[in-house]
């Protein structure tokens, strides 16, 4: 009969100590700061309100058309009939007895060219050098 190999006596599998998986510990969530009110943008400082010009007459294209007029003169513009344009000639008034009572038209520009003086009387019926 064959032999049968020696039979060892059946041993117990080595207890296993129960493993423990290493403990992380709790995933923490970041935190956050405390919520703060917004804070409202700066308010712009007001805009200063416009200040007036200074009143004065308003510029006049001829010269000397407000001294004639301050004096009580009521002026023309003749000279355009003798090819002059305005802001060519300045009116200026003249005295008669302590009173301003009339006026002339001194023309030193023609079509804003600068030239030989021309002087006109108020009506311009006469214009001369």
């Amino acid at each position: 009969p064959p032999t049968e190999p020696p039979t060892e006596p059946p041993t117990e599998p080595p207890t296993r100590r129960p493993t423990r998986r290493p403990t992380r510990p709790p995933t923490q969530r970041p935190t956050q700061p405390p919520t703060q009110p917004a804070t409202p943008a700066p308010t712009p400082a007001p805009t200063p309100a416009p200040t007036a010009a200074p009143t004065s007459p308003p510029a006049s294209p001829i010269p000397g058309l407000q001294d004639c007029k301050s004096h009580g003169l009521t002026v023309n513009r003749c000279y355009r009939a003798h090819g002059f344009v305005d802001g060519d000639c300045k009116c200026a008034p003249g005295l008669w007895e302590g009173h301003y009572t009339w006026y002339q038209w001194v023309c030193m520009k023609k079509h804003g060219v600068p030239g030989r003086p021309y002087f006109c009387d108020q009506e311009c019926t006469s214009c001369h050098l």
